[in-house]
């Protein structure tokens, strides 16, 4: 019975040790996107994964699309970027190894709309009006 007891706490402790010399690679430097240009009124809420194969000098070898943003102009975008990518190489028992790894881009914006009013001017082009009797300035200060 002892043996048993022995031998499972053996293998257990063996298992951890095996996993805890794994490292994952390790960003250095993750490429923004490039600014993108879309209409005014486009909704963005758009996330893209992207897989990364970086070898064992952690450079970047491979970029696919893990998950598409449903949008080719992000996607392309986020694949140009993903190749920029630097990383510390993934190590297994203190050397370094070929890994794969994901990073995602998350793109969120609200719709912008301008308004325009009965005078044909969009919002906040107006000229500032002068102060008359019934439109007072406001003294300075306040």
């Amino acid at each position: 019975m002892r043996l048993r007891i022995l031998t499972g706490v053996a293998l257990a402790a063996a298992a951890a040790a095996a996993y805890a010399t794994f490292v994952p690679p390790q960003p250095v430097h993750i490429e923004p996107l490039p600014p993108l240009d879309f209409p005014p009124t486009k909704i963005l809420a758009d996330t893209v994964v992207l897989q990364l194969d970086i070898d064992a000098a952690g450079a970047v070898t491979n970029v696919a699309v893990w998950s598409s943003s449903g949008d080719k102009q992000i996607d392309a975008a986020a694949l140009a970027a993903g190749g920029k990518c630097t990383f510390a190489a993934a190590t297994q028992d203190g050397q370094p190894i070929a890994a794969t790894t994901q990073i995602f881009y998350r793109l969120s914006s609200y719709r912008r709309t301008e308004y325009v009013g009965a005078d044909g001017k969009k919002a906040g082009t107006a000229a500032p009006k002068a102060a008359t009797a019934d439109n007072k300035a406001a003294p300075p200060g306040k």
